[in-house]
């Protein structure tokens, strides 16, 4: 996989403003690995982290080896994302990782901005050969991120919008 040559797909999902990628990952190329190693702590920790590269890289293959194999997928799934929405001027305005629990986050994935846009970002994984069609996949998704915005699970969809206000609050994202 090279993240930058990732494109975007048409949704679909009748009458839906969404975004999908489908990728097939079997290995990182060189530039991949860099990127990774450059971005990683803004990624998983926020742009104020005090953790070192290599501490970072300890704690996330930690996480991930407490994890089953369809959350590390997912986990995985979640990290790469967010690397493809870097490497295409996307700013992200969240953290990886919970930074209360140090673990996975409930509720949405995160939130990215760009061209003066916010985007909810949502990732799920299959695995290859799995029963799951895309498109179920991405009705998954899309359904699951309505579910949340509309107020069904407010516990989730209030924490998610407190870290876009405080981080809005601490000067981080522009007018």
């Amino acid at each position: 996989m090279f993240i930058g040559e990732v494109e975007f797909e048409e949704s679909q999902l009748e009458d839906k403003n969404c975004h999908y990628l489908r990728l097939n990952i079997e290995t990182l190329s060189d530039n991949d690995k860099e990127f990774i190693t450059k971005n990683l702590l803004e990624i998983s920790s926020g742009r104020d982290s005090d953790l070192s590269t290599k501490s970072e890289a300890i704690e996330l293959v930690d996480y991930l080896s407490r994890l089953d194999i369809n959350k590390r997928n997912g986990a995985v799934a979640e990290f790469l994302l967010i690397c493809i929405l870097r490497e295409k001027g996307f700013s992200q305005e969240y953290c990886f990782k919970n930074l209360e629990e140090n673990s996975a986050k409930k509720g949405f994935d995160g939130l990215v901005f760009k061209n003066n846009q916010f985007w909810l970002v949502e990732s799920k994984s299959t695995q290859i050969n799995h029963m799951n069609s895309h498109r179920n996949t991405i009705y998954r998704a899309y359904t699951g991120l309505e579910k949340q915005l509309s107020g069904a699970n407010k516990k989730i969809t209030i924490r998610g919008v407190m870290h876009i206000i405080i981080r809005k609050l601490l000067g981080h994202l522009e007018d």
